[in-house]
């Protein structure tokens, strides 16, 4: 049993050593990235949404972010889930050792799941998944899912690729022929080329967010806001709880461990230690009453640290340490901490609100880009019509000039019908 950060208990004392011991961790794990407030240009991206990013032409980079936490999650296939379940946790449930600032806009939720590594910029209505922001080790696993984005499998509605998958353009003979004649036409086909699949891209972005905000107004924000609002109804009923049995001023009230009731701060402490000594399960298991809440101990073998869940209207989660008696003075400040995540519930539930109507006001919009898109597909159009006519007289020359008769050819098929000719057997001698 550690009372030591989680840092401390691990040895990682450094940004980077948070991010090493998040990719080599033998589990599913999740990491909180924020920006580093010691870099000066740092400060114009703080809270700034994706959109704000793409307008300056820029990209999140590694190295203007450090890891801040970091822990262990349970597997699943629903990442959406997760994304949002670690948005409220470091909301309205802070972990006790958790030196960061609120969860934001221009964080980064970083997930390893089975062995996979991903990256998440929280945007302001849901999560960016970002490509480029850091590589993986599994280089197979990425490029298989590469390879399901680019062909729609699994997945649904319309499959986005990033603007990265643009290549090299293939040219056609008449092409070849026209960029070496210093023909115009080429130069402007090719840079039309790139402008019309990055557009193209950027369009098929923009649908695929139009189909996460209409999700989200379907089914996120109104199982958030009851969530929040369970939330906000079971911290008002266990602050009651708690005015109902106050702590007794320079004093104990007194705690229930496993059936027997303790009187004295340091036995109760000493019993609770004693407790854990004895459970190494990572599933909770009943301790005993303290204050009105009913308690459940449990280990976290990720962070290496045991914790007791104080259960009231909603389960209220204490890292113990190895002081008998500070474990006491733990349980007391998470009560009176209820107060404190009761105002970030109802934060909470307040951003939820603006990210709703936020997202009523940008759905339905259209894509900004849709008349350059037009106008250079249709341009894109006539010189393809154009080159491939050029193409089509070429090839019409070359064909007249191989139907063109050959001297040669013509002089070789009439010697064939030439008679060979005939000479005497006999000589002339010449005096």
């Amino acid at each position: 049993m550690k009372n030591e950060k989680w840092d401390d208990v691990h040895g990682n004392t450094t940004p980077d050593d948070r991010m090493v011991a998040f990719l080599e961790s033998p589990t599913d794990s999740y990491a909180i990235l924020q920006l580093r407030e010691d870099v000066d240009d740092n400060i114009p991206l703080m809270f700034a949404n994706y959109s704000y990013l793409q307008k300056k032409e820029m990209e999140p980079e590694i190295d203007r972010y450090e890891v801040v936490y970091h822990g262990s999650i349970s597997m699943s296939e629903d990442v959406n889930r997760q994304l949002e379940d670690l948005y409220v946790k470091f909301n309205i449930d802070h972990p006790d050792d958790f030196r960061g600032h609120s969860m934001s806009v221009s964080d980064i939720v970083a997930l390893k799941v089975v062995g996979e590594v991903s990256f998440h910029y929280v945007d302001s209505v849901g999560f960016q998944k970002l490509e480029n922001f850091m590589k993986s080790e599994n280089y197979l696993k990425n490029a298989e899912m590469a390879m399901e984005d680019d062909y729609g499998i699994m997945t649904s509605k319309s499959p986005v690729r990033s603007c990265d998958d643009v290549d090299e353009q293939a040219l056609s003979y008449a092409e070849i022929k026209a960029l070496c004649a210093g023909n115009p036409l080429i130069k402007e086909k090719m840079d039309l080329d790139i402008d019309v699949a990055r557009l193209k891209v950027l369009k098929a972005d923009h649908q695929s967010q139009q189909y996460r905000m209409e999700d989200k107004l379907l089914k996120y924000f109104p199982a958030e806001i009851e969530k929040q609002t369970g939330y906000i109804h079971g911290f008002e009923a266990d602050i009651k709880t708690v005015e109902a049995h106050p702590q007794i001023a320079d004093g104990f009230c007194g705690m229930e461990i496993m059936g027997k009731a303790y009187t004295e701060k340091a036995d109760a402490g000493e019993i609770l230690l004693a407790a854990c000594k004895d459970t190494k399960s990572a599933d909770p298991v009943p301790l005993g009453s303290y204050r009105g809440f009913q308690m459940e101990l449990s280990f976290d073998s990720f962070r290496n640290e045991f914790d007791v869940t104080l259960k009231g209207a909603v389960s209220h989660r204490v890292a113990l340490g190895t002081d008998a008696r500070g474990n006491i003075t733990r349980l007391d400040n998470a009560l009176a901490g209820i107060l404190e995540r009761l105002e970030r519930a109802n934060e909470q539930l307040n951003n939820l609100y603006n990210q709703q109507e936020a997202a009523k006001a940008e759905v339905g919009k259209p894509f900004p880009q849709e008349a350059e898109l037009t106008a250079k597909s249709q341009r894109l159009a006539e010189l393809d019509a154009a080159l491939n006519m050029e193409d089509s007289v070429e090839n019409r020359d070359e064909r007249s000039e191989s139907e063109r008769p050959s001297v040669l050819a013509d002089l070789k098929s009439k010697a064939e019908h030439i008679p060979p000719a005939k000479y005497s057997e006999t000589r002339e001698e010449v005096l």
